[in-house]
């Protein structure tokens, strides 16, 4: 027999069976002294060997928020969505088992989840669930869902551009085309959906997602770009960073739109002007650049609008605006936290090739920039947790990391002249010099590395 209640509503189902034909349960009650159980008798369900108990949980009439500026009937909350769940099974001696909701249970992200995602993160976030824990099945399952998505945008757009959607939210400049934003998001879903394509094994809907992306690329530079000026649209930090994020510029052309953008930050006295959607793109282009040290100047300023402005003005926590404390929005979003990604990915240089999945492909690389001597960070993988901490003075440079269980990683050793030397531990395998960096292969377990001079 299965016991289930919820805060919330659920749906259960043994072995990918629905146990029962009633939907939207429990009845709606006053959550905070009384919730209604329902029974199910399940054997029916169940099979020889290993089964699989599933349930969906939904926020019902448990949990309705506020939703600021638009209609709403009701807005209460007696908190997220929770499970209560108990299996008694009776075996043919007599012998009883009972398997209960608790740590051991795995959770993720539901199909309602996926179903309901406002724009490009029905596409996005499974790719990224690939990247990150080598999940192929949310991807397949899904995929559907995406074509009608992108077939919807298709209908929208003219000359395979779109022109609709909120802008660059949360902007210092507002002068950003709301088409610059709305086809970045349209050429960002369909180049990803060409790789999900190619990973699910349909290469025919590759290769018309493909074509689609390098339609909707044609187009942006058509509608968007001034050779004349090196720029994009209207020349603002989101135009030009977006333009090189999605990798359509002309080769010939790449430096002095990458340029346009640095001067129009150091013009700003190294503030962004942007908001949140080209934020991520921004950061991905400089760094891809080897302009760490005009984020780094970026990060560092401490007048508005920037992270040390927000720090120093008493942020505990990342707000909506660039305001801060004293604004008018969200004091707890993370609108504008793409940052974090440099932080770890940069200055602890935690990462994975570009063609790795789930991190079996393990890079750490640090920037060593500004006038930062110190770095620690770790990250949590499939793999088991990643850590690198260095340290560096005037003539040494120290570099301790921590690699979990798995493949060989690569260990990259910043160095400071070419004429410096490295001392590593005997089982690293020395994999040549590139770009002022010494490499090391290395298995698991952790590792120190020295250089002087």
């Amino acid at each position: 027999m299965l016991h289930l209640t919820a805060l919330g509503v659920y749906e259960a189902t043994a072995n990918g069976q629905p146990v029962s034909t009633a939907v939207l349960e429990p009845p709606h009650t006053d959550y905070r002294t009384r919730l209604v159980y329902a029974t199910y008798d399940i054997t029916g369900s169940l099979r020889p060997g290993d089964n699989a108990l599933s349930v969906e949980v939904g926020p019902g009439l448990a949990h309705v928020p506020p939703t600021p500026g638009r209609y709403q009937k009701l807005a209460r909350s007696d908190g997220p969505p929770r499970l209560l769940a108990q299996l008694e099974i009776c075996y043919a001696d007599g012998t009883v088992a009972t398997i209960a909701t608790g740590a051991s249970w795995r959770t993720a992200l539901g199909c309602t989840t996926f179903s309901g995602w406002y724009g490009g993160a029905i596409v996005l976030a499974p790719w990224a669930m690939y990247r990150e824990y080598g999940d192929i099945e949310t991807a397949r399952e899904h995929y559907p869902a995406m074509v009608r998505y992108l077939d919807y945008l298709g209908g929208l757009a003219e000359g395979n551009l779109l022109g609709h959607g909120l802008g660059d939210w949360a902007a210092i400049d507002e002068r950003t085309p709301v088409g610059i934003t709305a086809s970045f998001g349209y050429h960002q879903a369909a180049s990803t959906m060409a790789r999900i394509a190619t990973l699910i094994g349909r290469p025919g809907d590759a290769a018309r997602w493909a074509e689609l992306t390098d339609k909707i690329g044609a187009a942006f530079n058509a509608a968007y770009f001034r050779p004349a000026e090196g720029t994009y649209g209207t020349g603002s930090q989101a135009c030009d960073a977006l333009a090189l994020d999605l990798g359509v510029v002309p080769a010939a052309d790449r430096q002095r739109v990458l340029d346009h953008l640095v001067a129009d930050i150091r013009a700003r006295g190294n503030h962004l002007s942007v908001g949140e959607i080209p934020l991520p793109s921004v950061l991905r282009v400089l760094s891809a650049a080897g302009r760490h040290d005009v984020i780094w100047d970026v990060v560092t300023e401490m007048t508005y609008p920037g992270y040390g402005y927000l720090a120093g003005s008493g942020a505990t926590s990342l707000p909506e605006y660039w305001d801060g404390p004293d604004g008018h929005g969200s004091q707890n979003h993370f609108m504008l936290g793409a940052i974090d990604a440099w932080l770890t990915g940069c200055l602890a240089g935690l990462g994975q090739r570009a063609e790795s999945v789930a991190y079996r492909d393990l890079v750490i690389r640090p920037v060593v920039t500004g006038d930062l001597t110190e770095v620690t960070a770790q990250t949590r993988t499939v793999r088991g947790v990643v850590r690198s901490h260095w340290h560096r003075t005037d003539d040494t440079f120290q570099l301790d990391v921590t690699i979990p269980p798995g493949p060989a990683a690569m260990v990259c050793v910043p160095l400071r002249t070419t004429h410096t030397q490295v001392t590593a531990p005997a089982a690293a395998q020395q994999a040549g010099a590139v770009q002022r960096y010494a490499n090391y292969r290395v298995g698991p377990g952790d590792w120190s590395f020295r250089s002087t001079g």
